[in-house]
Order: C-alpha cells, then structure tokens, then sequence
C-alpha cells in the first residue's frame, strides 16, 4: 500500500468515526442519565466508562484532541469514584457540562476539523532492490519498488558492505553466483532474496551452481517480463510469511484503525473483539504479537496477559498494551502481568510501527537462540520437524510445479572420529558441516539437526534430480573441508545423504521421511560418500 493509499484509507476511517459519533453520543447519555437516576448502579457506571474510554482513543487519532482530553478526564474521575454513590451524584453535573461539549466537538467539528492536522501517515515500506546488471529491466521500478542499479560486480560488492537491500538481481554472466555468495557472507545477507537471471535452461550442473551460492530462484532468460513476474512471485511468498499480530480490540473503529495501519506496513493482522475468542484465536492464528487494549467487556486486558504467561511455550510472545487507561496502577498492573510495552491512544501511526517492529525483532532474535542447536547453529530437531510438518500441511507446496524434495545426511564413521580424536574435535567437525549448509544453501530451504551426526534438510523449487546434485555438491565440498584434531594433525570426513523428492506416493510426514531414510541406508549400503535417491 502506497502513502497516499493509506493517507486516504485514514481519511475515510476519520469520515466514519464522525459519521458514527451520534450513535456513541446517544449511547454515552443513555449511561450517563441511568447513572444520574440510580448512583449506585455500577453497571450503567462501567458502561459510561467503557464508552469514553474509546472515544479517548480515537478523538485525538483522528484530529480532536480535546475529545481524547475530556473522554480521558471523564474515565479516570468515574474510576476514582466508583462504588460510591453519593461522590457520583455530585460528579453528575459537571460529567454534563463535558458531555455537552464533547457533543459539540463531535457534532460539529468545525473548529477542530479546520485547524486540526490530519492523521499522520508512516511511510509506507518500499522494496529496494540491488539490480547488478547491464541494465534494469523495463517495468521492474515502480511505486513500491525501489532499484539501486549498479553495472559492474566490484561496485555491487561495495554496495552490499554499505547497505542490505531487501532483494539483489544479479546476471550469471556478470559474476552473479559470486555476488550471492558475498551477500551470504554478510551479517544479514541470509535475509535477503537472491535471484540470479541468464541460467541456461539445459545445463543442470550450473543450476545447481546457482542454488548452491545460495540463490532462491534463477531464470533462464533475461527478458524483463519474466523478471518482474518471478519477483513478484518471490515477494508474495515472503509477505505471506509476513509476521502476525492479533489485535485484542472490542471498539470496531479503533480494530479498524489499527488493521489499516499496520497492514500498511506489511503485517497481517487478526482482531479478537469478544476476549471469550482469545484463546481460540491465540491458538489458531499463533500471532508474532499481541496488541492488547486493557479496559475490555467483562476482562481486563492484564488478566488476558497472565494467562498468556502461564504458557511456557508463549512466555517470550510480545505483548504491547495500546489502551486510553494511563492511570499508574492500570501501568503497574500491565507490567505484573508481562506485558513488553504499554502505549496510550491515541498513537500516531509511526510510533505503532515502531513499537511493534522493535517488539517482534527482539523476540524473532531471542527465539533464534532458543531455536539454534548450539553446536552447529542449525535448527534443533524439534523445531526442523515443526517446519516440516508445516510444509507438509500448505497445499500450494505440494501442488508446486517447481517441486520439494527433503534430504536425510548421515556423517560417514563419525564415531571413529569421536574415538579417535576426541568429542571436541568431534564437535568442531558437526560445526563445520553446519557453516557450510548455512553458508551454501538459500534462505528459502530449511535445515536442522536431525540427531547426533545426523541432519536433515528440505530444499524447494527444484526437480528430484536437481535436488540430488545439490546434495552431491554439498557432499564434496564438506569432503573437502580440512578438519583438524586437537593436536592440528589434520584429516577430512565424508557424508551420506537420501534424498525424497515429495509426490503424492507419500500419505502422511512420516512416510515421505521413511523414504529419504531408506535412500540414506542404500547409500551407505554402497559404500557411503555418496548420494541416492528414493525409489
């Protein structure tokens, strides 16, 4: 979504708000006068509060601060309040007076609209592309996309060091393999996606020199139409991995609000209205985030967080409270119940995404960590299996034309290795095997320790034979490591690998991972250092 996209998008919600403020005023008089007639009823209170709370969340996002100032005076005087009839009743008259002045600002709007600022937009994310290539394809810049051009290798290179884009073009023929085997070397270079254009279609082993530079896709041809197209492609399928955040949200212009803004900069998002779908929707749509107001029917937001908490497996989820309660205890109570950050309605737009950006990362890092087996750094077998069987359940995975295949790789007598010279060196060796996967394979394939000296990995867009040379390549380039023992007396070890292009002759996860195991075992049956294919 482009700015000026998003600016109208906010204009018309504003418009909306405006449209809608008679309905929320006539709601909030109706409270107002049940609690004028009975002090004592807490419900018409809690009802009065509620409506206020909301419009000190929106007035001041949409131009009226002072309708955010008076709604948040008129919750923090009813809190403070509350359960005592007779200090109500003596509250009633001046609550009037402000409700008759919100109604003007609502109703009218004139002074408000005129002089107000309109909402800020954030800027919209654009795509930067590094495009080293003679030239830039015909109809690869536009409103979202970004092209840095550089012509020759060298100054790509320099590029790289200076600055990541967010995806690189590079021609084979102008020392591409080489450009993504630099930006792979980069301290962020795994994130970028790297396509290489100028493949020829009939030579095999160059694809696979592609793939094993660590390229996510490569072409055949260099015409622009077919470029911007497998781009695009490739760029969808990062969005769709986009990270999620579930909005936990009962006001329906405010959900909407926040919707909008953050799907503007390339969030997906889902918003819990009734907090009795919270746990469904926490389990269904496993956000990267939660985004929680704090004043909600019949819960406080602060208890939803608790219970979030008292998972060990959501213990690091991020939780952002967005609320118009800025009270001290309401602030003491959000960080009891583990909330990470605590903004007050209204928010501008920029400052969200900021928040939410910086939230996620962080947690994106620490659960890295968790995730990384230490010794290799490649995923942990829990977490690789949980990958797999999330490829396994995507149709548009199984149903690619461009194929998957998974591979199982076994090092070769690696326990002559440990009894030889030692865990240590032993330990060094599963390092060094998990540097070059990490160095050599695209950021688009998966690969975790299996067990022990055994790994697994899952590799995407190519045919069973391609797969089975990318495995070969890998096989010797690790066979051409140089290890070292504790004492430097150097010695090199070898891997068997079976490799299971997935097809519809499998029935469920454990099927297809029985046939890259029965490959793996024809494999070393045969002498080892070498790669089969399944059957």
């Amino acid at each position: 979504m482009s700015e000026i996209d998003l600016f109208a998008e906010l204009a018309a919600l504003r418009e909306r708000f405006l449209r809608n403020a008679a309905s929320r005023l006539e709601e909030l008089a109706r409270a107002l006068d049940a609690v004028a007639r009975d002090a004592s009823n807490a419900a018409a209170l809690e009802r009065f509060i509620h409506v206020a709370h909301n419009l000190a969340g929106l007035g001041g996002t949409y131009g009226f601060p002072r309708v955010s100032e008076i709604s948040r005076t008129l919750v923090n005087e009813a809190r403070a309040i509350a359960g005592s009839p007779p200090e109500i009743s003596t509250k009633v008259r001046s609550w009037r007076e402000a409700y008759a002045e919100l109604a003007e600002e609502l109703t009218t709007g004139a002074a408000a609209s005129s002089s107000a600022e309109p909402p800020s937009a954030p800027s919209a994310p654009r795509t930067v592309v590094l495009c080293a290539m003679r030239e830039v394809p015909a109809g690869l810049a536009s409103e979202v996309i970004e092209v840095r051009h550089v012509p020759s290798l060298e100054l790509a290179k320099a590029q790289l060091k200076e600055s990541l884009p967010d995806v690189l073009l590079a021609d084979w023929n102008r020392g591409g393999n080489e450009l993504v085997q630099e930006l792979r070397g980069v301290p962020g270079g795994d994130d970028v996606l790297a396509l290489v254009v100028g493949v020829a279609s009939g030579d095999a082993m160059r694809k696979v020199e592609v793939l094993r530079s660590g390229a996510d896709s490569f072409l055949a041809e260099c015409a622009p139409d077919a470029i911007v197209k497998r781009l695009s492609v490739l760029l969808d399928q990062r969005r769709a991995a986009a990270p999620r955040i579930l909005s936990v949200e009962d006001d329906p212009d405010q959900a909407e609000l926040l919707t909008t803004v953050l799907s503007s900069a390339g969030y997906s998002v889902r918003v819990c209205d009734d907090p009795a779908m919270f746990e469904s929707d926490l389990q269904s749509f496993r956000p990267d985030l939660i985004l929680m107001d704090v004043d909600l029917p019949g819960v406080r937001g602060d208890e939803l967080a608790s219970s979030v908490r008292q998972s060990d497996e959501l213990a690091t989820l991020p939780i952002v409270f967005l609320t118009a309660n800025e009270q001290p205890l309401t602030r003491l109570r959000t960080a009891k119940a583990g909330g990470d950050d605590f903004l007050v309605k209204p928010v501008s737009p920029p400052l969200l995404i900021a928040t939410v950006a910086a939230r996620i990362e962080r947690s994106r890092h620490l659960a890295a960590l968790f995730e990384r087996d230490g010794v290799t750094g490649l995923l942990t077998h829990a977490v690789f299996f949980d990958k797999l069987h999330a490829l396994w359940n995507t149709p548009e995975r199984r149903a690619s034309d461009a194929g998957v295949a998974l591979a199982i790789i076994d090092l070769d007598h690696f326990k002559r290795v440990n009894d030889t010279y030692g865990h240590l060196t032993g330990d060094r060796v599963l390092a060094s095997f998990g540097s070059l996967a990490r160095r050599r394979l695209r950021s688009l394939d998966v690969v975790g320790r299996y067990g022990g000296e055994e790994f697994a990995l899952v590799v995407t867009g190519v045919n069973a034979n391609e797969a089975a040379a990318l495995a070969d390549r890998l096989r010797e380039e690790f066979a051409a490591v140089e290890q070292h023992a504790t004492d430097g007396a150097p010695f090199h070890t070898t891997f068997s690998a079976g490799v299971a292009p997935l097809n519809d002759a499998y029935d469920s996860v454990e099927e297809w991972i029985a046939a890259a195991d029965a490959a793996l075992y024809r494999a070393k049956a045969h002498g080892r250092n070498q790669v089969a294919t399944a059957n």
